[in-house]
């Protein structure tokens, strides 16, 4: 056997083992009750990551379960930046520092809802971008989370449902953060 012919079957067999390796490295999680009972509890609500993926027993976490939670994140945040503008809106011109808080605020969730979109291009992109679809989702958690510190400066009541909304919001995307690590992992 001739010496190149010998380097390049090393040189493909080396590829296809590197190949092979990292796609299996990239298979989906699967749902079960013992990743449930694992990954819930480090969410800042493990009810409602319970009460959802249960029902994705069985199933690969990726997309479905990561893509579901995304969704109502999405929701979540468009909601409450709707309920803080709809608020903006009808506040009187007299009321300037107030008025601006909330049309800061409003703007940070537009940021967050931006920032929910990449996730779900990330998610449409593969397993492989399940790294950035966490890094996107933690931004939005972010943004929320100044802009509901904005909010809440030097005022003693935050509306009860824009206080409720941004709780939930909050929820949801820590569920999708441990879900894409756990997914990493």
């Amino acid at each position: 056997m001739k010496p190149s012919l010998l380097v390049s079957i090393i040189t493909l067999s080396i590829f296809f083992t590197i190949l092979v390796a990292k796609s299996s490295s990239a298979a989906p999680t699967r749902v079960t009750k013992e990743l449930v009972d694992r990954v819930c509890p480090k969410t800042r609500n493990p009810e409602l990551c319970r009460n959802i993926l249960i029902q994705y027993t069985g199933s690969p976490l990726f997309p479905h379960p990561l893509a579901r939670f995304n969704a109502l994140a999405l929701a979540q945040a468009t909601t409450t930046g709707r309920q803080i503008w709809d608020l903006y809106k009808h506040m009187s011109r007299y009321r300037s520092e107030l008025k601006t808080r909330f049309h800061i605020s409003w703007q940070k969730y537009s940021v967050a809802t931006k920032y929910l979109k990449e996730v779900n291009a990330n998610l449409q992109g593969g397993i492989n971008y399940v790294t950035s679809a966490k890094s996107h989702a933690s931004l939005a958690m972010s943004a929320a989370q100044s802009g509901d510190l904005k909010l809440s400066a030097n005022q003693q009541h935050v509306p009860a449902n824009i206080a409720a909304g941004s709780r939930r919001f909050q929820e949801l995307c820590s569920i999708l953060i441990v879900l894409c690590d756990e997914q990493v992992n």
